[in-house]
Parts: structure tokens; sequence; C-alpha cells
């Protein structure tokens, strides 16, 4: 796994984000962390991190945590057993059983996006991610990935999420997206619903981040409103 700690600048208060699967900071990059400091972690073909979460998070008064997509999982995956009191703790469009034909995506759809995965599939992919209105938002932003090593990445996470029992749940929100084409919306609030979680739907499609101007905004997915 992959860190990058976008911004240190001694703030008071710290965001822990877990990327989605075949990202980078790239799409993500217009967002502004104002008096947040900001760790972004991406790439899962290891889910080992070579950082310590726990002692960076004791410079902090407060910690907060967000993870979209795979990301959920991995952020779980990645905090069990650690002690980091967050403040507040954010699953966007995701689920802990995210290959799952029940509460992630089929194990059919997976499989089928791993095997045809190439440089034409993934613009299709990233169409059905954003939406009309995102799309070519996020296309001036595409992550500086591989396609090899996207698909090597979706390989590795197969490998870990089927061979492995669900994580612990840290998260005490989720933010649903009514329109999201990858993590369906339906898996979404089955799962979410059996957590005993605080649940809000959104209107926005699998990549939500467009319309955002500030990580901050991010963090308020998880809150009414």
């Amino acid at each position: 796994m992959k860190h990058r700690l976008l911004k240190r600048e001694g703030n008071r208060e710290l965001l822990v984000f877990f990327n989605g699967w075949g990202m980078d900071e790239t799409p993500l990059g217009h967002l502004d962390a104002g008096a947040l400091d900001l760790i972004l972690l991406w790439d899962y073909t290891s889910p080992e991190i070579e950082t310590d979460l726990e002692a960076l998070a004791r410079d902090y008064e407060k910690v907060h945590l967000a993870a979209w997509s795979f990301g959920v999982w991995s952020a779980a995956r990645t905090l069990a057993g650690t002690k980091i009191p967050f403040a507040s703790s954010l699953a966007i469009n995701g689920t802990l059983r995210p290959i799952d034909d029940e509460f992630g995506i089929p194990l059919r759809v997976f499989d089928g996006t791993l095997e045809g995965w190439s440089e034409e599939s993934r613009v299709k992919f990233y169409r059905r991610m954003c939406g009309r209105e995102q799309f070519g938002f996020f296309m001036e932003r595409e992550p500086k990935r591989s396609a090899g090593g996207q698909k090597a990445e979706l390989a590795a996470f197969r490998e870990w999420v089927l061979g492995e029992k669900q994580p612990e749940n840290p998260f005490k929100t989720a933010a649903l997206g009514a329109q999201d084409k990858i993590f369906s919306n339906g898996a979404q609030k089955k799962f979410w619903s059996g957590e005993k979680i605080e649940i809000f739907e959104r209107g926005f499609g699998h990549y939500p981040f467009g319309t955002l101007k500030s990580w901050r905004e991010v963090l308020e997915l998880g809150f009414p409103g």
C-alpha cells in the first residue's frame, strides 16, 4: 500500500483517507485541505502499510477517517487492532464485503471486470463510475496509473478479500450514492443497515468528488444536510 502525507503543517486535525482502487491523488487534487493535515493511502496490490498511523495520530487533537470504494475494506483491515480515537469515520460508496453477491460487487461482475481490463475498457469503467456530469471533470484529473498496474491491484485485492474474514467495522457513518453504478445502492444499504450505523443517502454516483471543493466537504457527507 502506498501513502503520502499530502499536507503536514502542524494543524490540530488530521484526515486519514483511504482511496479507491486504481486511483492515486490526482482525481482528488482539487480538494482544499484548509485547516486539515492529510494523509492519503492507495494502491492495494499489497495490503501492508509502511507507516505508523497510530504514531502519526498522536500528534493531533482530532483525527478523522474517510474511505472510498475499495478503500472502505482496506481501511478496516489496516486499522484492525489499532486504537486511534477517530472523531469521525466515514465510509463512502463501499462496504466491508466488497466482493459479494449480496453486499458488494457480485463475483461474476468483479471477475468480468478483471478479465477484460485494458486501456480501452477502463475509459468505459470511468464513465460508469462518474456518470455523465462528472466524467469530463474526472478525465481531466485521470489517475497516473497504468492499466497493467490497475489490473494487478485488482487481482491482488480479489485474493485478499476472498481469503480473509470480514474485518471489524471502524465506521460510524456511511454515505451512499443513489446513482452508484459500481457498488449498487441496494447492496450498500443492505450491508450498512446490518451494521447499525448512521446512513446518509446522497444523489451522486460512485465518484462523488467533482462537485466538492474541500476535504471538509468530504467529511460533511457523513453528517445530516
